[in-house]
């Protein structure tokens, strides 16, 4: 590629400010959000040790007895939708997830939109593996069966963060903002890849501030680019055209089938338990953690997933015909597809869930998009001390003067980041309304 004239490098300048100026408040709070959600093991761990660990030695009691243990405590209004059993059971409490019965009523009722709303139940009336936000989580010591204490979903820390970091705890209405935010960092990376690789060398630049903001940007360019490409697979508008491609391209992952034929239980005999159930999921899966959701009437099977995603690698799906235990259905780690390993790994990462060091790298990079504005706004209120002017003087439009190639890049990825069209009008709008004042 040649080097920028002057006009395309005043222009490429004028663009990268113009969304620091338009991307700032909203990067700001996605940061801090973000910062704040990587905390969450440590934060989990203070609000919710008491009813996770326990002490005790010597075998634990079994499953179905767990279950009833909990069943006799827990109020009326509730149905079971499925049991955590963890890794360890002997220092981990059993936790047995439940949900309100109007939940499984609603979604029998709404047909093919079962499963929206956060009902917690797939189209085809069985309960999904996440969890609505209305579920109740209930503690089992598993030495003695005693209930340790129940917690609300929607009051973990966790879940909560997860909101706050996404919608702004404001439902749907709000999820534009963090994918608006990574949508303009994005671009911030490319228009300021862009200056360094066809502008001035940094070497050039007189002030230490700037020559630091384009080191730390081209020292996390590769770390933006991940956080922003995982942060976007699940984000409104972004997600739905990238759930697309990958349906396109083949690349979904595998799935239960909503319809499984099992055997037909004969009269009085006895189906499998969550005694067995656990037993032969254990038999394949090994000691992992594992969501079991018992079979609902019609539905004449156990279903299994490994539920820890910070070991992406042992996740499985599992479908037991609750007659006699044969597999209906299974798939592990080898059956995913490229695009399921490189999310099963991704989105864990973003949310920092593998562990200290992941901890780390996410707030330093948090660290960074903090520097990354700060030291832009510093650098803005230098120049309009110098100078009197916020952007670099220009007689022409920013679509008139920035390079065809990089115009074409962002009609072309505005395909995969709808928000990038909207994002691009405000600016040119605003461009033109600074040129005429």
């Amino acid at each position: 590629m040649k080097p920028l004239n002057t006009q395309q490098l005043v222009g490429l300048r004028n663009l990268h400010t113009w969304l620091t100026w338009l991307a700032s408040p909203f990067l700001l709070v996605v940061t801090l959000t973000g910062m704040l959600y990587a905390l969450n093991p440590q934060i989990e761990w203070w609000q919710t040790s008491h009813l996770t660990s326990v002490q005790g030695k010597g075998t634990s009691l079994p499953l179905n007895a767990l279950v009833e243990a909990g069943q006799s405590h827990m109020q009326p209004g509730y149905t079971l939708h499925s049991a955590t059993i963890p890794a360890n059971p002997h220092t981990q409490s059993q936790q047995l997830n439940w949900i309100p019965v109007e939940n499984k009523t609603h979604a029998e009722n709404r047909g093919e939109h079962a499963g929206h709303g956060g009902s917690g139940m797939r189209k085809s009336g069985r309960p999904a593996f996440v969890l609505p936000d209305n579920a109740l989580i209930q503690y089992v010591n598993p030495h003695n069966g005693s209930v340790i204490g129940q917690m609300a979903l929607a009051d973990q820390f966790a879940q909560w963060s997860k909101h706050l970091h996404s919608r702004l705890l404001a439902g749907k209405a709000l999820r534009w903002v963090s994918e608006l935010a990574a949508t303009a960092l994005f671009w911030m990376l490319v228009t300021g890849v862009w200056l360094w690789a066809l502008g001035p060398t940094v070497s050039q630049h007189k002030s230490r501030l700037k020559r630091w903001h384009i080191g730390m940007g081209l020292g996390f360019a590769a770390f933006t680019v991940v956080m922003t490409a995982t942060g976007l697979t699940w984000s409104e508008y972004a997600g739905q055209q990238v759930r697309t491609l990958v349906k396109a391209t083949g690349q979904s992952a595998p799935k239960i089938p909503d319809k499984l034929h099992s055997a037909e239980s004969s009269a009085g005999q006895t189906l499998w338990g969550w005694n067995d159930a656990l037993a032969k999921t254990r038999q394949l899966a090994g000691p992992v953690e594992i969501l079991l959701i018992p079979p609902e009437p019609g539905h004449n099977y156990w279903l299994a997933i490994g539920s820890n995603p910070a070991e992406p690698t042992h996740r499985f799906d599992l479908a037991l015909d609750a007659s006699d235990g044969q597999i209906l259905y299974r798939s592990t780690w080898a059956n995913q597809t490229l695009f399921g390993k490189a999310t099963a790994i991704g989105i864990p990462f973003h949310r920092g869930e593998f562990g200290l060091w992941n901890q780390l790298l996410l707030m330093a990079f948090g660290g960074f998009v903090l520097f990354a504005l700060g030291s832009a706004w510093t650098l803005q209120f230098g120049r309009r001390r110098r100078n009197g002017v916020w952007f670099n003087p220009s007689a022409e439009a920013l679509h008139r003067v920035l390079p065809k190639s990089f115009m074409a890049a962002w009609l072309m990825t505005s395909a995969l980041l709808p928000l990038s069209l909207p994002l691009g009008g405000v600016v040119l709008l605003l461009d033109r309304i600074r040129r005429q004042g």
